[in-house]
């Protein structure tokens, strides 16, 4: 069977946020539930300005499959974070496909952020802070709009004509209002939910700045020495992150339980949310779905005969995989 190569443009063309949200639930419930082969990632530093991480398995117990993520950070560059997805035969470790991770690894971290911000915020919360106006900042409030109503929205990025552009695009893209503030105080001030997502290594969510009831997707710190939120506001707040063994290894801090127990704590008190990244593992489906896709509509190329279910929150590679193997089966 020949491997498959995708290419980012192909990959966007495969994924639609707006149809993954379901597979991402059931990913991340059934990783809670599954206690066997666990996620695991490995970084380094490089003699440049970046860093390398690889990020596996990617697994999901109906799909004969694994995924192994490998990407890079380079955060002045444009995009900062790029990769790679390899998605193997289960039984023999045949490599599969190999594909650009860049917008998937975008895509499925704007909505595991904004999935777990609609489970952990207040029910009548609408109010949202956006610090950090990049590409995350982007697909973070996207995400949560198509999930619930939203009210104003304040943004604030340490470049003001990054933070202008972006609420002039959200203001045209999805009718909403936004104001640019000139101070991370001034744009937390009235929200309900905070979506940060920034590379700072100095805390800049201090004590004072939230009002209680507020919920904080903190996605920025997914590297030892990045950090959003002060130590004194975790301590006073409900923390949550997606896979404590993970979150406690890596030295940074990283919802699956969540959607297990999905119980919502008094409205007085703070919620921080801070995923270690966990939402790779649902690529496994992600990338079957892809490759799958992709081999149905060349009918030149063998088809193996890969038909994945649910898709449950395996590694990154699985959702693409799942959108291609899905088309490329049926």
């Amino acid at each position: 069977m020949r491997t498959l190569l995708l290419t980012r443009s192909e990959t966007e063309v495969l994924l639609e946020p707006d149809t993954l949200l379901a597979e991402l639930r059931a990913a991340f419930r059934g990783y809670s539930l599954d206690r066997g082969v666990r996620a695991q990632q490995v970084r380094s530093a490089l003699p440049g300005p970046g860093t390398a991480t690889v990020l596996f398995p990617g697994t999901a117990a109906d799909i004969p499959a694994y995924t192994v993520k490998v990407h890079a950070k380079f955060p002045e560059q444009q995009p900062a974070i790029r990769g790679v997805l390899c998605l193997c035969d289960g039984q023999t470790g045949e490599l599969l496909a190999v594909m650009d991770s860049t917008h998937l690894t975008a895509v499925r971290t704007g909505l595991c952020s904004a999935l777990a911000t609609d489970v952990l915020a207040r029910h009548d919360a609408r109010s949202v802070a956006v610090i950090g106006a990049g590409v995350q900042g982007d697909h973070q409030l996207r995400s949560l709009h198509m999930m619930r109503q939203i009210g104003a929205v304040r943004v604030y990025d340490t470049a003001p004509d990054r933070a202008l552009t972006f609420a002039e695009r959200m203001r045209q893209s999805l009718g909403l209002t936004i104001e640019v503030s000139d101070s991370v105080a001034e744009a937390l001030e009235a929200a309900d939910m905070v979506l940060a997502s920034t590379w700072a290594r100095t805390p800049f969510i201090l004590p004072g700045m939230l009002q209680p009831g507020t919920h904080v997707s903190t996605i920025g710190p997914d590297e030892p020495g990045k950090c959003e939120v002060s130590a004194e506001v975790i301590r006073d707040a409900v923390f949550v992150c997606d896979d404590r063994d993970l979150a406690f290894a890596s030295a940074s801090r990283r919802l699956a339980c969540v959607l297990s127990f999905c119980s919502r704590r008094p409205p007085s008190s703070l919620e921080t949310l801070c995923p270690t990244g966990l939402g790779w593992r649902p690529t496994v489906r992600l990338s079957a779905n892809a490759t799958q896709t992709v081999r149905q509509k060349n009918r030149s190329r063998p088809i193996r005969r890969f038909i994945p279910g649910a898709f449950p929150l395996e590694s990154e590679l699985p959702l693409l995989a799942q959108n291609l193997f899905r088309q490329l089966l049926q």
